[in-house]
């Protein structure tokens, strides 16, 4: 059973990758139509959000139970936001105790200071520490 749905999760990244593959040609005519900066670390980071959210989408449609389950999950997500669920403690029922959210928000922060450093000097992180112990 584990091994089907990890085929099945493969073959719904795959699709993506052929679609992906597909549009590139429209993708690159519409950059160069509107004149993007593909350099950018906005359109980087752009490519990053889409990504993320395809693959969310896949994860939502792949652990529902039913499609009617997955689209009404869906539509709720965009529908009935509720952004106190971050901070009234709610969000510490979904397996995630105190302790364990903390450790993985320093952690989400220092990924996000060390990916920072190397975009503006373009030094990847092991340089940076390798230069540290000279």
């Amino acid at each position: 059973m584990v091994q089907m749905e990890r085929l099945f999760c493969m073959g719904r990244h795959g699709l993506y990758q052929i679609i992906g593959e597909e549009l590139y040609p429209f993708k690159q005519k519409l950059n160069r139509i509107f004149h993007t900066r593909t350099e950018t670390f906005s359109y980087r980071l752009g490519k990053v959000l889409i990504t993320f959210v395809l693959v969310d989408l896949a994860w939502i449609i792949f652990r529902s139970d039913t499609i009617q389950d997955a689209v009404y999950y869906i539509i709720r997500m965009f529908t009935k936001p509720d952004v106190w669920f971050l901070f009234n403690g709610a969000i510490y029922t979904l397996g995630l105790d105190i302790p364990e959210m903390h450790i993985l928000s320093v952690s989400l922060l220092i990924m996000f200071v060390i990916d920072f450093h190397q975009y503006l000097t373009g030094e990847r992180i092991v340089d940076f520490l390798e230069k540290q112990c000279l």
